[in-house]
């Protein structure tokens, strides 16, 4: 069990001073069925991070994550439930391989078939057709956006309308997802294939504009959606507020209104949660020391649940663009291996986490490890400071009379530590710096301003090392392909902020991607993984947990989940 010391506990306080009616999508994906629930008062949500933009796929680099966030006024083709199983949403059914939804050819091309549920709208009541997937496609392989690269949206070779609810997809090759195409990509994932109405975009992308086009109000305070939520309302660096959409394909949603807040600093929203000013917590609102005290309240008053749920993958961003690297030692792997091998992170566990982050050596998420049953000979860089010292040797880095390390070229290394200000990063970029330092690196700390967070060239112009984190899904090696990598050319939105390429890997995660033999697939997996590691674009750290927290006035959401927790939100009430 999570332990929260008594001494934090005092501080943390100061600072504060029936089951759902209808058929449930879980296991059919249909519409639920049903009386409709009286109107209810607002569901509040605290959000850490205001996005730039409301879309399921986006166009603009949003920095952390805001899935939850989004999640409400947008939906696809098909969602994941808690199980990470894809089930229907927009989609009637979805693709079954062998079949003539889902036909592969002996060139290795294919086709899927997607039949829409009927009488589908947009949250202006404009009808939702295979159209709207059409154009979609074509404003995501727009050269401007930095989707255009990205799967699946590159290895579509067309979209097709059959019917006013039929839509058939053309594969380039293979590709593993083409069955489920989801709606919310996270951070480090491939980017979403969701639809975007044509009646309201078209004219704005038919001008060429692309600043012009992702400044369109409509990504913003016009959005419109087909979520269960549509927005009513969007105070820009206060709240955002939806009301329920009578056309969700699933169903009306049973709570009325939905309002989510903003707030960066975790102890305002733990003292919202406390006072009930908020119902629910959306990506990782609250660290897991606000988690233990809130859970400490409400199992003493019946005031709500807590859970942790999933795990984000923790790792250090290494900057590899010669034209942004300082120190330029950077570029030299022994440098990063120095690096790796000098951090505690045990220490960092129990003094961040109270010993329960999962820790890790690779960027292989566990969940993949067990279920490919990966056997690999990954190169692993455990706490070792002789070693350490001997790579530095061994590359002509030698100390100073101070006991910092000097390199011929550009005297002292003098390396930046930088992350977005949060009261946990900021531990973890405290020790890190501190750990560096006592091995003889000359180590500055910075932290990113609110506005940056948001910023894909402020995220990636970082001068040294950048510790972050992301989903711990089997696509998150997707995010150090060539192709991710941000620039001006495709507004920054690359997920691969290092600059880091390697062909190897770049061919190794195209057959992945285009494989679908599961054995085959854990194959290239582990080879691309080994490459990474053997390169140290990143420097993996720990899976850390998560906390997620909903009001017991908040009934229906599933408690046994692990991730995807609002894949039912359509289906939650709220009590009195």
């Amino acid at each position: 069990m999570v332990k929260l010391p008594s001494l934090m506990l005092l501080l943390i306080i100061g600072v504060v001073s029936c089951a759902p009616v209808g058929t449930d999508p879980k296991s059919s994906g249909t519409r639920s069925v049903g009386p409709e629930a009286a109107p209810s008062r607002t569901l509040v949500l605290i959000g850490r991070q205001e996005p730039n933009q409301l879309s399921a796929t986006r166009l603009l680099a949003t920095g952390i994550g805001v899935a939850g966030v989004l999640r409400p006024f947008n939906a696809a083709l098909a969602m994941l439930n808690p199980d990470a199983q894809a089930l229907p949403e927009l989609a009637d059914e979805l693709p079954k391989l062998n079949t003539d939804t889902w036909r592969v050819f002996p060139d290795g091309r294919m086709e899927t078939t997607y039949r829409l549920r009927p009488n589908l709208t947009w949250h202006d009541g404009a009808p939702l057709t295979p159209a709207d997937f059409m154009f979609a496609w074509q404003v995501y392989t727009t050269p401007d956006f930095g989707t255009a690269n990205s799967p699946p949206h590159r290895l579509v070779d067309d979209v097709i309308e059959v019917d006013g609810r039929t839509l058939v997809i053309r594969w380039r090759g293979p590709f593993p997802g083409a069955g489920a195409l989801v709606g919310l990509g996270g951070a480090g994932s491939s980017p979403a294939f969701a639809p975007l109405p044509r009646h309201l975009l078209q004219d704005a992308h038919k001008q060429g504009d692309a600043l012009a086009f992702v400044q369109h109000p409509f990504w913003t305070v016009e959005y419109v959606g087909a979520g269960p939520y549509k927005l009513d309302r969007w105070e820009p660096g206060s709240f955002i507020e939806g009301v329920a959409f009578d056309g969700h394909a699933l169903g009306k949603p049973r709570i009325s209104r939905i309002r989510i807040i903003f707030n960066s600093d975790a102890n305002a929203a733990l003292a919202q949660l406390l006072s009930q000013e908020a119902h629910m917590t959306l990506d990782d609102s609250i660290g897991i020391d606000h988690a233990v005290t809130l859970k400490r309240d409400w199992d003493a008053r019946g005031g709500g649940t807590v859970l942790y749920p999933g795990a984000q993958g923790r790792y250090i961003r290494v900057q590899l663009r010669p034209e942004y690297a300082r120190p330029q030692a950077l570029l030299d792997p022994a440098v990063r291996k120095a690096l790796a091998h000098t951090i505690d992170k045990q220490a960092m566990n129990e003094s961040i986490f109270y010993g329960a982050a999962l820790l890790t050596d690779t960027m292989v998420p566990p969940s993949t490890q067990r279920r490919l049953r990966l056997e690999t000979d990954i190169p692993t860089y455990p706490h070792d400071v002789r070693r350490a010292e001997q790579l530095m040797d061994a590359a002509g880095y030698t100390k100073d009379r101070d006991g910092f390390y000097v390199g011929l070229a550009e005297g002292r290394l003098n390396f930046e530590v930088k992350n977005i200000a949060q009261p946990r990063n900021d531990a973890e970029r405290a020790i890190l710096a501190n750990g560096w330092r006592q091995f003889g690196f000359e180590v500055e700390e910075a932290a990113y301003r609110p506005s940056d967070a948001r910023d894909g060239q402020a995220l990636s112009t970082f001068r040294s090392l950048g510790p972050t984190g992301g989903i711990a899904s089997d696509d998150r090696l997707l995010a150090f392909i060539t192709t991710n990598i941000g620039s001006a050319g495709n507004n920054w939105v690359g997920n691969n902020t290092t600059g880091w390429s390697n062909a190897q890997f770049d061919r190794l995660m195209d057959l992945w991607i285009a494989t679908l033999d599961d054995t085959a697939r854990a194959q290239q997996f582990a080879q691309a993984a080994r490459i990474l590691n053997e390169e140290l674009a990143a420097i993996p750290l720990y899976y850390a947990p998560q906390a997620f927290a909903f009001a017991s006035s908040v009934r229906g959401v599933d408690a046994t989940a692990t991730e995807y927790i609002d894949w039912n939100m359509h289906q939650w009430e709220l009590t009195n």
